[in-house]
């Protein structure tokens, strides 16, 4: 059930970028409408993460999630309100829904032999979501040290020092493992396949370089060591959402070019 909580909040944002996306597409609407959506859509988005984040916890606070409820309902109410006006300015075909994962398409995964990993960054926690046999579910503090060692690593991964060549190298292969293990607590070397849904900072954490094994040696050499991607497929998803999702363009006909991180 957290599983699911965690992908219908991250297909709700989802879902409400694509709408506001097609509604900023459309010309002649007056600027007042446009405005008044974006804001409550920014406040809607605020409180379904804050509920979804309660929702979460081991012993989560009812008067909290029903606060949040009540937010959440007086705000949908306004919009739906809105969306009556903005309606002869919109094009219904190009309103998509978007559809949570069910649990029987996740069970496909495991005769596939392929592993997923989805994450939710929280206010205090982040939680760690992995189809094995079931869902599995670790949950981390998001202490200082944690998110200043996660933004050294990505640092690292970005950037290439052209001093201290030795001491970088050694910072990003104790790093890389270290999040290797907090990231992925149980993962199996037996399937080829992984996806990965990030969140939060971990957006722009490229997993391909996350090490499986510590390197013990003084000698700087980036291609000796045991990165994720040498072990399995990587592919990125913002959503279970995409999962099994069929293309509605021909790629021929695509103009731009997209790649990850999402945020």
């Amino acid at each position: 059930a957290a599983f699911q909580l965690s992908d219908q909040a991250k297909t709700i944002l989802l879902q409400e970028r694509i709408q506001s996306r097609n509604i900023r597409n459309k010309r002649h609407i007056p600027l007042k409408l446009v405005k008044k959506e974006q804001a409550l859509k920014r406040r809607l988005i605020f409180y379904e993460k804050k509920y979804y984040e309660e929702q979460l916890k081991a012993t989560s606070d009812l008067l909290k999630t029903s606060k949040w409820e009540e937010k959440i309902y007086a705000i949908n109410a306004e919009l739906e309100i809105l969306h009556q006006a903005l309606a002869p300015y919109l094009d219904p075909s190009s309103m998509e829904t978007i559809q949570t994962f069910s649990e029987r398409e996740i069970d496909q995964l495991k005769k596939q032999k392929t592993n997923l990993v989805s994450y939710f960054w929280g206010q205090e926690q982040l939680y760690i979501f992995q189809i094995k046999e079931n869902i599995k579910l670790d949950i981390l503090p998001l202490t200082a040290s944690f998110k200043a060692n996660l933004t050294q690593l990505i640092f690292l991964c970005h950037s290439v020092p052209d001093t201290d060549i030795a001491s970088s190298f050694e910072q990003f292969t104790s790093l890389s493992h270290r999040f290797y293990q907090h990231l992925f607590p149980e993962l199996s070397s037996q399937r080829e396949n992984l996806i990965v849904i990030p969140d939060g900072w971990l957006n722009q954490l490229p997993f391909e370089v996350l090490l499986t094994a510590p390197y013990n040696h003084a000698e700087v050499r980036y291609d000796q060591l045991n990165y994720l991607l040498k072990q399995t497929a990587i592919y990125y998803l913002y959503s279970t959402a995409f999962l099994n999702k069929p293309s509605t363009q021909s790629l021929s006909s695509v103009q731009c070019l997209a790649m990850a991180p999402f945020s």
